[in-house]
Parts: structure tokens; sequence; C-alpha cells
């Protein structure tokens, strides 16, 4: 840490690197997210726009989290852009839990760029059981 404070105090990276704690320095490591929640999902749920950014962006992950009953079949999400190119979402689609904490499954893929004003859409590739549950949607970018 002392080697940085002396680089930035030399002027050689103003601005760039000046963490005042690890806690700091982690938190501008973290990849942006934007999380939605949605009320009353289901099956008819397509093509729903999530986002849009003022900048091109690539879409890197893909959360779920369900409140409410959650029982029976919990809604299965995918991501594609405006013009309909489905992101490739690595494994499976994420599985939205009911308690705990929520992962991060990874999306790559040509698809996963956006250009500029560009929006994100997610569909929901199932029938939920209960159409009454409360979802939160987010997506990683960089």
């Amino acid at each position: 840490m002392k080697w940085l404070r002396w680089i930035v105090g030399a002027g050689l990276v103003v601005g760039l690197l000046a963490p005042t704690s690890d806690a700091q320095f982690r938190k501008r490591l973290t990849p942006p997210a934007m999380c939605k929640t949605i009320e009353g999902i289901d099956a008819t749920d397509d093509n729903i726009e999530l986002f849009m950014s003022p900048v091109g962006i690539t879409i890197t992950g893909i959360s779920c989290f369900c409140a409410g009953t959650c029982s029976g079949t919990i809604a299965a999400f995918s991501l594609d852009d405006r013009g309909g190119n489905i992101m490739t979402i690595a494994g499976t689609n994420p599985t939205c839990p009911t308690s705990g904490v929520s992962t991060f499954a990874v999306v790559s893929g040509a698809n996963a760029s956006l250009l500029s004003g560009e929006g994100v859409m997610f569909s929901v590739d199932n029938t939920p059981t209960d159409t009454t549950d409360t979802y939160t949607l987010c997506i990683a970018y960089k």
C-alpha cells in the first residue's frame, strides 16, 4: 500500500489508484450490476426490457432471487439483446434461490456485447407454478 501511495504522490498515476482501505480497493474491482424487482412472473413474459446502457457494455453474469411462496416450479430466465440475439449462459440458466445467497451464472459470447443505447431483455423459459411471487433479477456487466 505504501508503494501505491508513493506512486500517486509522485503524480505518476494521479486519480487511478488511491485506495485508502482494502474494502474501498475491493469495491473498485467489483463489476457493476443492475437489479430489478419484478412481480407476477408467468410463462408469457418474453422479451421484457430489463436495462439499457448509455454506453457500450458487455453482460458478464445473471442472477436471480425468489421471494414469496416460491413453491413448485420457480421461473427460469434467459437474456437476449433488443434484436432477439440470445446470450449464452454458461451451464444452465440460473436457479433462483428462495433464501440465502444468489450466485451469478456467467454470460458470454458475441451476443453479450451491447451497443450504446441497446437494451438487454429477459424471457421466462418455463411455466412458474406461483405467479404471485416476486423475483429480483440482476445482471453484471463491464
